[in-house]
């Protein structure tokens, strides 16, 4: 049986990270490493599928520590944070509502911000 090298305590046993975290973390696994049992990764770190779907569920940093303990080794990445933070801001995390969304706006306003045909300024305001 493996043994867990992160201990809890006082500090690491209050809720600190929101499931969906997790979430993009499983979502970048079944594409990039569809290899890997995530409920092997999951049971390791003491989490559950349903508190990972749940959105208002946060998990602490003793169960954060183990699934990452767990999921760099079964992957052999040490780089794992580094690459779920890349694909959360990828094009391939968004869902189809997000993109739906993204496809309505002007190209101007998708480099800037800002919607296509106003001005940066309402026209009564005075510059000083």
């Amino acid at each position: 049986m493996e043994q867990k090298t992160t201990q809890g305590n006082g500090a690491e046993d209050r809720p600190l990270y929101n499931s969906r975290i997790i979430l993009n973390y499983l979502n970048l696994v079944r594409r990039k490493y569809p290899h890997v049992d995530v409920g092997e990764v999951l049971s390791y770190a003491d989490m559950e599928i349903f508190q990972v779907e749940d959105g208002g569920h946060w998990f602490t940093q003793r169960q954060i520590n183990l699934f990452h303990e767990k999921l760099e080794s079964i992957t052999g990445s040490v780089n794992i944070a580094k690459e779920a933070g890349a694909y959360v801001t990828s094009g391939e995390s968004m869902g189809d509502v997000a993109k739906y969304i993204l496809r309505l706006m002007s190209p101007r306003a998708q480099r800037t911000g800002k919607r296509s045909g106003t001005s940066p300024s309402p026209s009564w305001a005075c510059s000083a």
